[in-house]
């Protein structure tokens, strides 16, 4: 577990890569208000990010996404609607829609 300020995104927060579970393979970008405890806010963090399916992404955030999710079928119309409209320049940013996100890994949750 650990985090790294990054350079100031705007006066009011500081933002940070942080790992919040030694087992986890990703870094997330976790911004905070100047005033506030981060190690408070890190420590808690921490201790929701142990779930074996996705250790170190906070288990509330885990709820949140499959609240929040829109289904597959779904992601398949909107992904197809904007590939028709963008036409020949879809194949610009190919890569980038079948990238793997933290997203996908969710879903699989």
């Amino acid at each position: 577990m650990w985090f790294y300020p990054l350079p100031k995104s705007w006066e009011r927060s500081d933002r940070f890569a942080v790992s919040l579970n030694p087992k986890s393979e990703y870094v997330f970008r976790l911004d905070m208000q100047k005033d506030s405890p981060h190690n408070e806010i890190l420590f808690s963090l921490c201790q929701n990010s142990t779930d074996a399916v996705f250790p170190g992404y906070p288990y509330g955030l885990v709820e949140a996404h499959k609240l929040a999710k829109i289904s597959f079928t779904e992601r398949l119309q909107l992904r197809t609607a904007f590939q028709l409209r963008a036409g020949a320049s879809c194949k610009l940013i190919e890569a980038s829609l079948k990238s793997m996100d933290a997203h996908d890994v969710l879903d699989k949750i």
